[in-house]
């Protein structure tokens, strides 16, 4: 999959291809049956598929201050889209000429007469440009005007929920996590880097790594999970603790994974944690040795889901 940074980025127009537009973020069922969708049509026209995003969701660009984070990092996301066949990946940079650009314009000179767009896909509730002035009705007609076949996909259903990425997210801050993975379709993942903690992990028999995220990324809500750990190729077991840690009196939210069977220094390096299930709830314990026979028996819990 070729990577484009910047519709600038494009030098010379693609001359025919089927494409489809979204913001993508988490990648999820409904996102992939749409794609998926471009990319058999593109296959059987014998074109190439484009999937057009944006660098930044447009909630976090208008009001950052309220965006609750994204579901995948730059690099999950584009890894997802790898994986189901895309020929071109264009990622639109979001800002205020972007957002001020109207539906017109956008799709005549970007979609159309750039990157050859003969066939777009969207999903049933899209809407772009100006003011969100775009919307189905406004494709539709513009269609046979610029000579392309508009296909509008429906939302996908998963448990009689609706595949939305708002609704993910409101079921990692709710601690589902089977519930999140069954609509993304794919295990959720924390990226980040492993900062040095204060270590009362390791006097008690079980040093973790704490994890530093490097994106805005949704943190599901406090307790205790089961997870693998990704690191360097390999894969270890992990019982992650998100939150204050109330028995040692934290003033900070933390995500901390003991790696199950790993020796080694993790300090600098980068991490993923890959959520499986919520164990239980955070809570304070009266000493060190309590908190350390509920980790053991965590981690037994862990093993079981595992």
């Amino acid at each position: 999959m070729h990577i484009w940074q910047g519709t600038d980025s494009l030098t010379v127009p693609i001359p025919a291809s089927t494409l489809a537009i979204g913001s993508f973020d988490g990648v999820h069922q409904g996102h992939c049956t749409l794609i998926s969708a471009a990319v058999k049509n593109a296959q059987y026209f014998g074109r190439p598929s484009i999937v057009f995003t944006f660098d930044r969701h447009p909630a976090e660009f208008i009001s950052p201050d309220t965006f609750p984070g994204y579901l995948t990092t730059p690099q999950q996301r584009m890894d997802l889209i790898s994986d189901l066949g895309v020929d071109h990946l264009v990622i639109a940079h979001f800002n205020w000429n972007f957002r001020e650009t109207d539906p017109e314009t956008f799709l005549r000179d970007t979609l159309v007469n750039q990157l050859g767009a003969q066939a777009i896909y969207v999903g049933e509730d899209f809407r772009f440009g100006k003011n969100q002035a775009g919307d189905i009705a406004y494709l539709q007609e513009a269609q046979e005007r610029m000579g392309f076949k508009l296909n509008t996909v429906s939302l996908v259903q998963i448990n009689g929920e609706k595949a939305a990425s708002r609704h993910i997210r409101q079921l990692l801050m709710q601690g589902d996590i089977v519930g999140a993975n069954k609509i993304l379709g794919h295990r959720y993942s924390l990226s980040g880097i492993v900062d040095e903690g204060q270590h009362i992990g390791r006097t008690i028999g079980y040093p973790t790594a704490n994890l530093r995220l490097g994106f805005p990324q949704v943190t599901p809500a406090d307790g205790i999970y089961a997870t693998w750990a990704h690191w360097q190729g390999g894969k270890w077991k992990g019982a992650t603790s998100i939150g204050k840690r109330p028995t040692v009196k934290g003033k900070t939210r933390t995500i901390e994974t003991y790696l199950m069977g790993f020796s080694g220094d993790l300090y600098g390096a980068p991490l993923d944690v890959e959520f499986v299930e919520r164990i239980r709830e955070e809570r304070e314990f009266p000493s060190l040795e309590a908190l350390k026979k509920q980790i053991a028996l965590d981690v037994l819990a862990v093993e079981e889901r595992l």
